[in-house]
């Protein structure tokens, strides 16, 4: 037994760099990302909807990477025409499926997984939820107009109908 677990304890300690070696490294489409690093300050107008009353929008949100430079932590906290709220996100790239995702939560007890992509300036997310029965999709574009700055719209479509949109707006770095 003991030359058992002395032969463990070997090959844990030889097999340990051989497995760091072997690590990924971030790569491009994670410093894409980076963008997103610092404080930005949201200021939009929610459009009246199925989805809630129109009015002003005010955030911040502060992101910062996570350790390991593969994803980007971010924490939100404003004001929107139903009321104050606060959220978490992580945002990174999937590798196998070739597309970024962001995973996030908010005060109000809502969740969200969306998928999206980048060409150019502009970001694009998607995700698709259902309400009741209804089938509802979801996009939000963001366009970098600069380093410290970025346009965003938010759209649904529900069921069969046209997209609209729900909220838009901009984005300036701090």
């Amino acid at each position: 037994m003991k030359s058992a677990l002395t032969a463990a304890f070997a090959l844990g300690v030889l097999a340990g760099p051989a497995i760091a070696q072997e690590m990924p490294m971030p790569g491009a489409e994670q410093a894409r990302i980076g963008y997103y690093e610092g404080t930005w300050s949201y200021q939009g107008e929610a459009m009246p909807s199925q989805m809630g009353p129109g009015g002003k929008i005010a955030m911040t949100e502060t992101c910062r990477w996570f350790e390991g430079g593969f994803h980007m932590i971010c924490d939100s906290k404003g004001t929107t025409p139903t009321g104050p709220v606060s959220g978490h996100s992580i945002m990174g790239y999937d590798r196998a499926e070739q597309t970024y995702i962001m995973y996030g939560l908010n005060s109000r007890g809502e969740g969200y997984y969306v998928k999206g992509g980048v060409a150019g300036a502009v970001w694009t997310w998607a995700a698709e939820i259902m309400m009741e029965s209804t089938p509802i999709k979801f996009r939000a574009t963001m366009t970098e107009k600069s380093p410290t700055s970025y346009d965003f719209q938010l759209e649904a479509a529900m069921g069969d109908a046209d997209w609209a949109v729900l909220e838009e707006g901009k984005a300036t770095k701090q």
